[in-house]
């Protein structure tokens, strides 16, 4: 188990005015006894319980009736196989129906370990007629469902299924989260803990935060909701029932909710879930570096820029072969500072302001570059982006990259050597996944009574990012480190058997 103190997790969470409504409020002014009740008949129609289970499902008799103890070890044998076969769960939520389909907007990583050997069911509630009940439910299983579309960078899919004879949908419509106000009512739908057809209530606590690229490119929605495990990619809605957020992660010291959770805007999924209903994929710009803040680069070699760290900027580590970035003669060591006239203070920044311009688009790109006298000098170039291509793919290319590029030692780590307390506590070596093509650091040796013993990280696992930046290496891994300065908690994305894990080490 681990021990984390504070982490970023990826869930499996009216005001009255004299002149008329404020610009992002609901219809509805003012709460009264009803308010939410209306709301939730309004949207819980159209939320959905999203499970990933094994094809094969077992069929077993009903429990024994004559024998207290017999029923007793049937329902524990139930809950045993559903652990088995049950692999995953989350919420959607339905915002489109046409022509005896139905579409429904999740979350990426509730359905990212469907597979050939798995099949998808989506379970609707609707109101049992006579009672104030939502147990009435409609199950949609096999090969009536399939998922249309997936993009990890936003985290987001979309499931389409093929809508049975008599059921009756409930389509939840788009509502504006640009207009959407600091202090607005929310509501936040979903099933979490396996607890169906929940309802929590809020406000809407921030907007534009980002936590990084684990866990969504988009600038998200920040609420008090109360969302758990389970409410991903069920949705957070105004007083009039409209969609203002997709629910995908809170920030917790103990994995569950702990009064802050992050929703993806209503613009940005709408805008995203309808490239995937159309098109199966999402177009964005593709430039072709990999890049590093500037505070990542050695305070020696960054001197030579006369620049200052808290200038910001971005490192140029790699450049990919006959990509849009070496055809307009972006170089390796270039400081990339403004894209179209913006300046860019990180490699985060950089990323969201590429892969938002169009493909075939041109941009210019300020930089910096050391001449042959390692003199620094400005200059501009222009760039046609291509189009971003899949994240394993490109994973694969800039990892050929590196390893072709001499200007990156390999670093070697002997486990067996001390385990030095400023790497806390740890000893690494590189990590590399050839079927998903994904790169880290595994955990060779933790030193007991370090910071990373104190965590809880074990032999085995792999660190994939620090601090919300990824690490391929050991290098890498140091600089995170150096960059945080005194700062105490440090987040650390972690892959123990195949699930990704945020940690918090405290130095």
């Amino acid at each position: 188990m681990i021990r984390s103190r504070l982490a970023l997790v990826l869930l499996c969470a009216g005001i009255l005015s004299v002149g008329g409504n404020l610009p992002g409020q609901s219809a509805q002014t003012s709460l009264d006894a009803r308010t939410y009740i209306e709301v939730a008949h309004r949207v819980l129609p159209g939320v959905v319980n999203i499970s990933i289970e094994a094809r094969d499902v077992p069929k077993t008799a009903g429990p024994p009736v004559d024998n207290f103890d017999d029923m007793i070890r049937f329902y524990q044998d139930q809950r045993g196989l559903g652990r088995s076969l049950g692999l995953s769960s989350g919420s959607g939520v339905l915002t489109r129906t046409e022509s005896g389909k139905g579409y429904v907007v999740t979350n990426n990583h509730v359905v990212d370990s469907h597979s050939d050997e798995t099949q998808i069911r989506l379970t609707f509630h609707t109101l049992t007629p006579g009672t104030t009940d939502y147990s009435n439910t409609t199950e949609i299983v096999g090969d009536q469902v399939r998922i249309l579309g997936k993009d990890k960078l936003s985290d987001l899919a979309v499931i389409e299924f093929d809508m049975p004879e008599d059921f009756k949908p409930t389509v939840v419509e788009w509502g504006d989260s640009d207009a959407a106000e600091i202090g607005e009512n929310v509501v936040a739908l979903g099933n979490p803990l396996e607890l169906n057809h929940t309802v929590t209530t809020g406000i809407i606590s921030g907007k534009s935060r980002y936590l990084g690229q684990q866990i969504s490119l988009e600038k998200l929605l920040q609420t008090n909701a109360v969302i758990q495990p389970g409410n991903s990619g069920g949705p957070l809605v105004n007083l009039d029932g409209k969609i203002l957020g997709i629910n995908n992660a809170i920030a917790s010291r103990n994995g569950l909710w702990q009064g802050t959770s992050f929703a993806i805007p209503s613009n940005d999924a709408k805008r995203i879930t309808d490239a995937l209903i159309e098109r199966g994929r999402v177009s964005r710009g593709y430039l072709g570096v990999t890049m590093k803040d500037v505070y990542m680069v050695p305070p020696e070699e960054l001197a030579k820029y006369e620049i200052q760290r808290d200038q910001g900027g971005v490192y140029i580590w790699t450049v990919v072969r006959n990509s849009p970035a070496d055809i307009a003669g972006v170089h390796t060591k270039d400081i990339v500072v403004a894209i179209d006239g913006e300046v860019v203070r990180s490699s985060d920044e950089m990323l969201q302001s590429i892969a938002r311009k169009a493909v075939d688009s041109s941009v210019t790109v300020k930089l910096l570059r050391l001449n042959e006298e390692e003199k620094p000098m400005t200059l501009t170039v222009t760039a046609r982006l291509g189009e971003r291509p899949a994240e394993e793919i490109i994973t694969e290319m800039h990892r050929d990259e590196q390893n072709s590029n001499e200007m990156i030692p390999k670093i070697q780590i002997d486990p067996s050597a001390p385990v030095s307390r400023k790497d806390l506590g740890l000893a690494l070596d590189d990590w590399y996944d050839d079927k998903t093509k994904e790169a880290g650091l595994e955990v060779k040796s933790v030193a007991p009574g370090s910071p990373a013993d104190g965590a809880g990280l074990e032999v085995g696992d792999v660190i994939t990012s620090v601090a919300g930046r990824p690490v391929r290496s050991l290098g890498d891994f140091r600089a995170a480190l150096s960059a945080l300065g005194t700062t105490v908690d440090v987040q650390v994305m972690v892959k123990r058997q195949g699930v990704q894990l945020p940690v918090i080490v405290k130095q």
